[in-house]
């Protein structure tokens, strides 16, 4: 479940507060009036580089209101040539204060794994916490491209084990950047890599789906010609050359094309957070394109001020 929504003409208090992490968010239910899921709102350390993120949980079912602990895990990718890390940063609520009088450091084990049909361990990092430390951070170096891919279509998992006498494990799927933004496209043969002045035009919308698949819905009208291709489309690898990412002509039929796309990469996902892709459509008139436009995320509703800088945990 996801919670979209605008908080506007915050008094100046609470926005001290909300720097300073002296606000919690609560989500009520009319089986929990006071309460099912509470957490501290956080400055989100990574801002727009954040791509991937896990919500870590525990067996719950164990512990009590007191002692609910729980966690968040937020992934960005960085690139040194051809080789790509990845920057991960965890934060666990109510988990190490519980060792602060018992030990100096805390044994962590934190592991992922490759999810669906026979897990398969792909990562294992060990280290020590101090108690104090509010943050994890750690380093996957140079991902493999089968790895990326995993990463990029949710295929892996995360699961941190705090080691000691209070021993707990906390689990997540990671997954795309979790967002209230709609990715939209208008399509315009003004857009055109070689402009056309047909009339035609069209949009484009972009959702992610549960499974990390890109959905989409594309509609196009008053075309010259019939449509040969509609592909979505990276930046431009080098001057004159355009990096095709699929075509979906073959999900076309009157005026509508609709579908999920299954085989992004981590670059497509990374152009999609930060409206690097793009949507051209061709005809047989225009075989460079007829209509273009630029996939750009926007806030639901009226807001139009970018994604939230905070998260609860």
């Amino acid at each position: 479940m996801k919670v979209c929504g605008t908080w506007e003409h915050i008094p100046r208090v609470y926005k001290a507060a909300l720097l300073s992490g002296g606000l919690r968010a609560v989500l009520t239910t009319e089986s929990f009036p006071d309460g099912q899921l509470e957490g501290t709102i956080h400055v989100n350390e990574l801002d727009s580089q954040e791509i991937f993120s896990a919500v870590l949980h525990s067996d719950i079912s164990k512990l009590d209101e007191e002692t609910a602990s729980g966690g968040i895990t937020m992934i960005s990718l960085e690139k040194n040539g051809d080789i790509e890390h990845a920057i991960f940063l965890v934060k666990l609520h109510n988990v190490f204060e519980k060792y602060q009088k018992q030990l100096d450091t805390i044994p962590v084990t934190i592991t992922v794994s490759r999810t669906g049909g026979r897990q398969q361990r792909i990562n294992i990092i060990n280290m020590q916490i101090i108690p104090q430390q509010a943050t994890i951070r750690f380093r996957w170096e140079a991902m493999t491209n089968q790895e990326l891919r995993w990463l990029a279509r949710q295929q892996l998992s995360l699961s941190v084990n705090v080691q000691g006498a209070l021993a707990e494990t906390f689990n997540g799927i990671i997954k795309i950047k979790q967002t209230c933004t709609a990715f939209r496209a208008a399509l315009s043969g003004g857009d055109a890599l070689i402009s056309s002045s047909t009339g035609a035009g069209g949009t484009a919308d972009f959702s992610i789906g549960d499974n990390g698949a890109l959905l989409y819905r594309i509609h196009i009208m008053g075309m010259s010609s019939p449509v040969t291709a509609i592909t979505i489309e990276g930046e431009t690898i080098k001057q004159g050359q355009i990096r095709i990412v699929s075509n979906f002509v073959r999900s076309y039929s009157d005026g509508w094309a609709e579908g999920a796309f299954h085989k992004q990469n981590t670059k497509e996902v990374e152009a999609l957070l930060s409206n690097k892709l793009f949507i051209n459509v061709a005809t047989e008139r225009f075989s460079d394109g007829e209509i273009r436009g630029q996939v750009v995320g926007e806030m639901f509703q009226e807001d139009r001020s970018g994604e939230s800088n905070f998260y609860g945990i």
